[in-house]
């Protein structure tokens, strides 16, 4: 019976098109029955609990501080809830190369009354988390853009990808939640936003979860957060085979009729790195 509800509607996102060579490309048109929102809801409730935990754990912060992050916190949660009531699990991301060797990434998510979010924007400033936020910034096809600044513990992860515009824009709006960052952000969300609102005739797809991934990049923060740790080897060489390209790692799952296939694709950039690997363990291990 689940899977009878598979692949039955078309995403809330159909109508914006694939990057074609994007590092990041994501969709999750997945309807959920009675026992996945019955699940998930558990899960957030643990997670809210987990993180209000951690807000009220903060030495340093006042009270008052805490007391906006709890409003953030909040605020999400009920919009995240509200969503898998409806039984909504429908989301997108882009992320491509733009100018200069950076990135852009472009996001949304499927929401009901999402314009609450603007409420958990309002509170950033005064919470724990040290970044400033301009709201209503700009608005769109029904869409209001609001800028937040990247805080700067993460500015630096954040330039590897995105340069150094080092803002992120939240559009909110009552269905849909926004995201973009990088060059060029305004301009790709604000096309984003008008393919999404161009009526389509888009049938549901059978992909049901297609995620693509080009490795390498990411694997570059990674490599910048972690420095000389633990496995620094392991990256470098990694990093020297993806540097030759296709480092693409692609999933997907699909309806079938009554069953579920998937499909996982590994480039053989990736297969050259791990046969690098394997010939080092066998140098190290049996010569």
């Amino acid at each position: 019976m689940s899977i009878q509800g598979l692949a039955t509607t078309p995403s809330h996102f159909a109508g914006i098109p694939r990057a074609k060579t994007a590092i990041l490309s994501g969709r999750i048109p997945h309807p959920l029955d009675a026992f996945r929102r019955t699940g998930l809801q558990r899960v957030l409730a643990a997670a809210r609990n987990a993180i209000h935990g951690d807000i009220q754990g903060q030495t340093e912060a006042t009270a008052a501080q805490k007391a906006a992050s709890t409003v953030v916190l909040d605020t999400v949660v009920a919009v995240i809830q509200s969503a898998i009531t409806k039984g909504m699990l429908d989301g997108f991301i882009e992320v491509q190369p733009a100018t200069g060797g950076a990135n852009v990434m472009v996001a949304g998510i499927r929401t009901v009354e999402g314009d609450r979010l603007r409420a958990a924007l309002a509170a950033v400033p005064d919470s724990t988390v040290a970044t400033s936020v301009a709201l209503d910034s700009t608005e769109t096809a029904g869409v209001t853009i609001h800028e937040v600044a990247v805080p700067e513990d993460l500015q630096a992860d954040f330039a590897v990808l995105f340069g150094d515009t080092q803002i992120v824009l939240v559009g909110t709006s009552a269905d849909a939640a926004w995201c973009a960052a990088g060059p060029g952000a305004l301009a790709a969300l604000k096309s984003a936003i008008a393919s999404h609102s161009t009526p389509t005739d888009a049938q549901p797809d059978p992909v049901f979860v297609d995620l693509s991934v080009k490795v390498g990049p990411w694997l570059k923060v990674l490599d910048n957060q972690l420095g000389a740790d633990e496995g620094a080897a392991d990256r470098k060489l990694a990093l020297k085979a993806f540097a030759q390209g296709k480092d693409t790692l692609q999933l997907q799952l699909r309806r079938d009729g009554k069953r579920v296939v998937g499909r996982t694709t590994l480039g053989t950039g990736i297969l050259r790195f791990l046969g690098k690997k394997m010939a080092e363990f066998s140098k190290e291990n049996f010569e």
